[in-house]
């Protein structure tokens, strides 16, 4: 009966950007694979990176999301479990902390009586409302710009190689990123807190060694 047993349930949520009147909230409602990036050897790498592209999402089900005072808003995930959340709400900057981020919490709504929700359904997510001493925002690739990939190489075949066959205690960033993207992140004066937003577009999951 344990080769059919079914994966437990989770709600991934993506760091978004709002202001001081709108919430943005996006993630996705998927089955946990549990995906262990830290073994090693060839049977378990090619078990991973499978994992990895192959997803369970959970479609079109409801989620209750949850801001620090209390209120509550909700939304439904699309046919490929993602979903996307926008209101315009007045003084959300009092709910943040020191640094501008809003903390909420997400969960399902419905009830699955035959699965397992992971963390006792209740999911954190983070919404950063830029500092007003921001004076730009960073979007950055992680391919060949945090960490060594190999996207750049001949028919990206150390990309395949990295993807496929090294985990992720394997990978190693660039030298010196931590410190640039830090110090962009600080600006010019050490206070502007300038945000940064880094895209994955290779799935090859590091560990994140920067900010």
């Amino acid at each position: 009966m344990g080769l059919f047993k079914k994966d437990p349930l989770q709600i991934i949520t993506f760091h978004s950007y709002g202001t001081n009147s709108h919430l943005y909230i996006r993630g996705r409602a998927l089955e946990d694979e549990n995906i262990d990036l830290s073994k090693s050897g060839i049977f378990s790498l090619i078990k991973n990176t499978y994992k990895r592209f192959e997803t369970d999402e959970i479609p079109f089900t409801k989620l209750k999301i949850t801001l620090p005072d209390n209120s509550v808003y909700y939304t439904e995930t699309d046919k490929k479990g993602y979903f996307k959340f926008k209101e315009n709400i007045p003084n959300l900057q009092q709910l943040t902390n020191d640094e501008g981020w809003l903390q909420y919490e997400i969960s399902f709504e419905e009830t699955f009586p035959d699965r397992i929700i992971n963390n006792q359904n209740r999911f954190a997510g983070e919404m950063l409302i830029p500092s007003q001493q921001s004076t730009f925002g960073i979007i950055s690739d992680i391919d060949d710009t945090i960490i060594h990939t190999g996207v750049a190489s001949f028919l990206k075949l150390k990309l395949v190689f990295n993807t496929f066959f090294r985990n992720a205690e394997s990978r190693s960033p660039l030298e010196g990123a931590a410190k640039f993207y830090q110090l962009l992140h600080q600006g010019e004066t050490g206070k502007e807190a300038n945000p940064l937003s880094v895209s994955y577009t290779h799935l090859t999951l590091p560990t994140t060694p920067y900010v």
